[in-house]
């Protein structure tokens, strides 16, 4: 068995695409799409049935089944009036074979230890696929949902607080996985963040991510309207700065990594202490994976995707680092 990741050769891929005309690649990058998507065991259509869809000849259908096992990408055995039976599928192969686009992944701001782990974890598995992919960051949960929406990418990364419980979450999107508490928020890295000896005071002003449904809503409960705070919009992971410069007094903030840690900037960090606000936290611990329906083909990307993985990835994210090991930083107050 070749392993999925070896690319296929320059040579092999110029033989085929010589070898291809139109129909050809039609059939190819169906037959390709259909496979991804069922996966090794299931039963592509018949031969008559992509000819009916695609509107060719036998032949053509004939050719590119050829074609995907003679470069090792698809190996198939025939079931009659059933289809045929898919043996064995080389992902990466078949993704550059039929040339399909890389997968767009798109996760939250970059700096919180969570997210580096989310980085890794989802890179290192597409690249161990063999697959083509493209990482973005993007604040926000509805920003990332709604560029997954729009085709702008095609898997994206938020919290249960946005995606678990069987929220909605609009047309073309649906949950891949829901991973372990901890995954997203881990335990005491939401903190609440002032300068350090601040003398508590009325009209505190608190900063505030309008673009961010979890921290608004952490917010809210750790200072709630009506209890003479003052709310001033600040991009969540710019907090630190925010009070630095003097625009707020406070806020709740996603612990990072930092060139300069927080206190030896003059800052204080403080668990939360609303009930409501550490509940919220808890709710919305878990990373929730969310991918676009209209690309199927991400069946076999999701397939062999463990949510044990990312814990994994978190937990060593998190351990403190071993003596002379470098600290690779995101972020800088």
């Amino acid at each position: 068995m070749r392993d999925d990741s070896e690319a296929v050769s320059v040579e092999t891929l110029a033989d085929a695409s010589g070898r291809l005309q139109r129909a050809t690649w039609a059939a190819l990058r169906l037959v390709s799409s259909d496979a991804l998507t069922a996966g090794v065991g299931a039963t592509l259509p018949r031969i008559a049935d992509y000819r009916e869809r695609l509107g060719v000849g036998s032949g053509t259908v004939q050719q590119a089944l050829r074609l995907l096992q003679e470069t090792g990408s698809l190996r198939t055995v025939a079931r009659g009036h059933l289809g045929r039976r898919i043996e064995e599928l080389q992902v990466g192969r078949i993704w550059d074979l039929a040339g399909l686009p890389p997968v767009r992944v798109l996760l939250p701001p970059r700096g919180p230890r969570e997210v580096r782990a989310m980085t890794r974890y989802v890179a290192d598995h597409l690249s161990a696929l063999g697959v083509p992919h493209a990482v973005g960051f993007s604040r926000g949960a509805d920003r990332r949902l709604e560029a997954v929406r729009r085709g702008e990418a095609d898997l994206a990364m938020v919290s249960s607080g946005v995606g678990g419980g069987g929220a909605s979450l609009g047309p073309g999107v649906r949950v891949a996985a829901v991973h372990d508490e901890g995954t997203f928020y881990a335990e005491g890295q939401v903190v609440v963040l002032r300068r350090a000896n601040s003398v508590p005071r009325a009209g505190v002003r608190v900063a505030i991510d309008p673009s961010s449904r979890d921290q608004r809503r952490i917010t809210e409960a750790e200072f709630p309207r009506g209890s003479g705070v003052a709310y001033v919009p600040v991009d969540f992971p710019r907090v630190p700065v925010a009070i630095l410069e003097g625009v707020v007094d406070t806020g709740v903030w996603h612990r990072m990594q930092t060139l300069i840690p927080p206190e030896l900037a003059g800052l204080s960090e403080a668990p939360l202490s609303s009930p409501a606000a550490r509940a919220i936290v808890r709710e919305s611990s878990s990373a929730v994976l969310v991918v676009a329906t209209a690309r199927t083909e991400l069946e076999a990307v999701l397939r062999d995707l463990r949510p044990a993985g990312l814990r994994r990835a978190v937990t060593a994210e998190l351990a403190p680092p071993v003596g002379g090991d470098e600290v690779e930083l995101d972020w800088t107050v």
